[in-house]
């Protein structure tokens, strides 16, 4: 290769592929070997691949003993996508060597990126209670905990984390996320307000400020975060402007009253992923509570219940939407069922309920609905709904 004889270098490499009868070292050094090769161009990257592939399975039949080359051998199957490969050495080097370096983390990492939450929490106990001042491993601590909904616990970890190294910024989002999980929007503004003072303004920061903001009912402000949001990704990263992004857009110009602003977004959101049930259903509910477009509501939100047929919420939006068509007995069906299935007492459901019940002329029922939805919620419009039926 040096002296530019570059067919003989390549003859050289098949005649080291022919070999397979070699030892696994061997094996990973030509691998290593055709990967620093590949970095000039001198074989296809499709035979790179393939005879990369090869060698690895062809070492890992051989079952080294060493456990150095057992690591090269697993850290070779990782940099090339084979994690189901190397998660049982790793997990056997542990078992014999627990305290050989950087094994654990290495092997945490996997088990997070193969969704094994539960076995990466055990290791990165461990891995706590012996360095208690590593910040990433708090990071990934509060990771395994947000995404089992574990909000509480989550918000700690990545508390910690910052306190360990303030310069953490990808910690400071994941807060403010958990943060309005909890609903706890002040508490994500003051997150996302120090790592405004830190870090240079992106889409994150502003998408998040955005959240945080409307949750506050601050939708002015709210709207002005995610417009600055939209122009930072379209200069840097289009691929942030998915659903998600255009969900929570159009459900902040909804709250702020501006319904065609709202509708623009929910559309956008829908073109982008067609069957996102939450987007489905609110636009859908948006129109029938206001008695608008209400076939197309009715098209929307049958698609949501056929995504999700127990979601109680979509249920309650169809059996709305046939109330608002003057079609109260199917409206019926539907809202009982939406009561059926609601995790705890809604009092909009009984509300609806009571309006649907209303409508057929059974007054008893109306009043006995619109009874229950006052008492899990005190609510002055029910109150005057039952002064009208001479209850009160």
């Amino acid at each position: 290769m040096q002296n530019g004889k570059t067919n003989d270098a390549v003859a050289v490499i098949h005649r080291a592929l022919s070999q397979t009868d070699s030892s696994p070292e061997f094996l990973l050094g030509l691998v290593d070997l055709i990967g620093r090769y590949n970095r000039q161009q001198i074989l296809s990257d499709a035979e790179v691949k393939s005879q990369t592939l090869k060698l690895l399975d062809l070492a890992l039949a051989k079952k080294p003993e060493n456990p150095l080359i057992q690591q090269r051998l697993a850290d070779l199957l990782m940099v090339h996508g084979e994690t189901a490969k190397a998660q049982p050495i790793y997990e056997a080097i542990y078992e014999k060597f627990p305290d050989a370096p950087g094994i654990r983390e290495k092997l945490a990492n996997l088990y997070i990126r193969n969704e094994q939450n539960d076995k990466a929490a055990e290791l990165l106990e461990k891995i706590r209670r012996d360095n208690p001042t590593d910040p990433s491993t708090y990071f990934f601590l509060g990771s395994i905990s947000a995404e089992t909904k574990q909000y509480d616990k989550a918000a700690g970890f990545y508390e910690t984390a910052l306190k360990l190294n303030p310069d953490f910024e990808l910690v400071y989002y994941d807060l403010a996320g958990i943060q309005i999980a909890r609903q706890k929007p002040e508490e994500a503004l003051k997150a996302l307000d120090t790592a405004r003072s830190r870090f240079k303004l992106n889409f994150v920061l502003e998408f998040y400020t955005g959240i945080a903001k409307a949750a506050l009912e601050k939708y002015s402000e709210a709207l002005g975060h995610f417009t600055s949001a939209e122009l930072l990704a379209k200069t840097s990263d289009p691929s942030r402007l998915n659903h998600a992004f255009y969900f929570q857009l159009g459900s902040t110009y909804e709250r702020s009253g501006n319904l065609p602003e709202a509708v623009k977004a929910f559309r956008k959101c829908l073109e982008l992923e067609p069957d996102d049930a939450e987007a489905l259903n609110y636009l859908g509910y948006m129109w029938a509570d206001r008695g608008e477009n209400l076939d197309e509501a009715k098209s929307l939100i049958e698609k949501a219940v056929k995504k999700e047929p127990e979601n109680a919420a979509f249920l309650d939006s169809l059996g709305w939407v046939y109330y608002k068509m003057k079609k109260p007995a199917e409206a019926l069906n539907f809202l009982n069922s939406a009561i059926a299935r609601s995790e705890k007492p809604d009092p909009t459901l009984y509300e609806h309920l009571g309006d649907v019940h209303l409508d057929l002329k059974e007054i008893d029922k109306a009043r006995e609905a619109y009874g229950k939805a006052l008492a899990i919620k005190p609510d002055e419009k029910i109150k005057q709904k039952l002064d009208t039926l001479g209850l009160h």
